[in-house]
C-alpha cells in the first residue's frame, strides 16, 4: 500500500501493473489465435488487463483515467464473481483477482497519506475539503444593522452546513452594504459549495478594498493550493506571513505548498516555525509523513 512512497517505488509499481496487463492481453491473443478458450476466460483476462491499468492510474495518482475507471472497477467485480462461480478456474487468475480486490478497497473513500486516487475523486464534489477553519478577529465593522443581521444569519447557516442558503443571505447583505467582512465570509461559503474560482474573485475584490488584512491572502492562497496552482498559493501565503508572521496556520499552509512544488528544505523550515508558534500539526499524519520523508530536523 505504501510502496509508492519508497525510493523507486513508483517505478516498481508501474512495472508490476504494466507487466500484469501485458501478460493477460498476451493470453487473450493466444486464446483467440488457438480458438481454445470460452468467453468467460477471454472476458476475465481482458478485464484483469484493464483493471491492472486502472490500479496503476489510481495508485500513482493519474487523472486521465478517472471516467473509464468508474466503469472498469464495477465490471471487474461482477466478472470476478462470475468467474469464481465457474467450474473451470485458473489459479493465476484467481490469485490476481483476489489481489486486485484487496487493492480496490482503498479506492472507495479511504483517506490516508499517499492513499490512492479515489474511484470517485473527492475534488469532483469537494475541492475545498477543509474540515476545520481557523477563527481570527476581523478588523471591519458594519454601518447597517440590517446587513449585519443578514450576515450573522448566513454565518449560522454555514455552521450547520447549509452553504447555498448562506450564500443567498450574504448576497442580500452585500446589496445593502458592501462590507469587507461579507466578502470574506461569502468566499468561504462559495468554496464549500465547490465554487473556488468564484470564491477567489470575491477575495480579489476584498484585497483591493483592504490590502492589509493577512487572512485574505491566506484564504486565497488556500484556494489556489486546492486548485493545484501552488506558485500562486506560495505568493499569497508569503504575503500573509509578511503582514502577520505570528499565526502558525500561515506557515503550515505555506509548508504544504512548498512540499508539493518540491521545495523540501523550505517546507521543513515552515513546519518548524509553525510548531514553534504553537501549532499542533505534528498530530496530523500528512505533516508527520513529510517530516519523516524529508528528514526534517
Amino acid at each position: 500500500m505504501r510502496v509508492s512512497a519508497m525510493e523507486g517505488g513508483a517505478f516498481l509499481m508501474s512495472i508490476g501493473f504494466f507487466g500484469t496487463s501485458i501478460y493477460f492481453l498476451s493470453k487473450v491473443l493466444k486464446i483467440l489465435y488457438q480458438r481454445t478458450g470460452r468467453r468467460i476466460q477471454i472476458l476475465t483476462r481482458i478485464v484483469l488487463a484493464l483493471m491492472s491499468f486502472t490500479l496503476f492510474t489510481r495508485y500513482l495518482y493519474h487523472t486521465f483515467w478517472d471516467y473509464p475507471g468508474i466503469i472498469i472497477v464495477p465490471l471487474f467485480m461482477i466478472t470476478s464473481i462470475v468467474y469464481f462461480m465457474n467450474k473451470e478456474r485458473d489459479l493465476k487468475i484467481m490469485i490476481t483477482s483476489m489481489l486486485f480486490i484487496g487493492l480496490t478497497i482503498p479506492l472507495f473513500g479511504l483517506n490516508f497519506f499517499k492513499s490512492p486516487r479515489n474511484l470517485i475523486p473527492k475534488e469532483w464534489y469537494d475541492r475545498y475539503d477543509v474540515d476545520k477553519e481557523v477563527k481570527i478577529s476581523l478588523p471591519w465593522n458594519y454601518e447597517s444593522s440590517v446587513a449585519k443581521a443578514l450576515s450573522d444569519s448566513a454565518f449560522q447557516l454555514r455552521e450547520i452546513e447549509q452553504f447555498e442558503n448562506a450564500v443567498d443571505l450574504y448576497m442580500s447583505s452585500l446589496e445593502i452594504e458592501y462590507n469587507p467582512e461579507t466578502l470574506l465570509e461569502i468566499s468561504t461559503a462559495l468554496a464549500n459549495v465547490n465554487k473556488l474560482e468564484e470564491a477567489i474573485q470575491y477575495l480579489d475584490t476584498l484585497i483591493i478594498i483592504d490590502p492589509t488584512f493577512a487572512g485574505s491572502y491566506n484564504n486565497r492562497g488556500l484556494m489556489y493550493y486546492k486548485l493545484k496552482e501552488n506558485q500562486k498559493a506560495i505568493t499569497d501565503f508569503k504575503k500573509a506571513i509578511e503582514l502577520d508572521s505570528n499565526l502558525p496556520t500561515f506557515h503550515s499552509n505555506l509548508a504544504l505548498a512548498y512540499y508539493y512544488t518540491h521545495q523540501y528544505d523550505q517546507a521543513c523550515k515552515e513546519i518548524d516555525i509553525a510548531v514553534r508558534l504553537g501549532s499542533d500539526i505534528l498530530t496530523i499524519n500528512t505533516y508527520r509523513s513529510i517530516i519523516k520523508k524529508m528528514k526534517c530536523k
